[in-house]
């Protein structure tokens, strides 16, 4: 009987434990609690996509360019990138042939994780003109996608 009383408060015990530190609860070490490290490649994939967008804004292209760019939808809880819709699209076409682009550079990129990275571009146009562009490029699902930020309004997307 002893040995039945023991047995029942060492599960007890065990449980208890479990209890208190199950799957639902992470710990300090968790995954989830370390931030994504962004490596080399994921610094020279986020370069070839705005190099790529500001070569395609140079050379004309403005609908290929466009077509690069991507929103998150705050509201949605995956918070995935989608392209731009066709009105979206349109406007930024409509803005950089407005404005067309003699050169640019790109100044500084700072990246942290899959959602919070910035790059910053200086843009050429009228001869003498400059401005500065920022992109947020965003990795979902282990591919970049290039968002691009309103300067004006800080971490918003340019498309609101």
């Amino acid at each position: 009987m002893k040995n039945i009383i023991y047995l029942v408060l060492v599960g007890f015990a065990i449980m208890t434990f479990n209890a208190c530190h199950s799957d639902n609860h992470q710990t300090a070490d968790s995954p989830a609690d370390k931030p994504m490290v962004v490596s080399h490649t994921d610094t020279l994939a986020i370069h070839q996509l705005v190099q790529q967008f500001m070569n395609y804004a140079v050379e004309k292209n403005y609908a290929e360019a466009a077509a690069m760019l991507y929103e998150i939808d705050d509201n949605d809880i995956n918070q995935e990138p989608i392209l731009l819709n066709n009105e979206k699209m349109e406007s930024v076409r409509i803005a950089l042939s407005k404005f067309p682009i003699d050169g640019y550079e790109i100044n500084k990129m700072t990246l942290k994780e899959a959602k919070d990275n910035n790059v910053e571009c200086t843009i050429h146009f009228f001869g003498t003109a400059t401005t500065k562009w920022y992109f947020k490029p965003v990795r979902y699902l282990g591919e970049w996608r290039l968002c691009m930020l309103n300067s004006l309004t800080g971490d918003k997307p340019i498309s609101e």
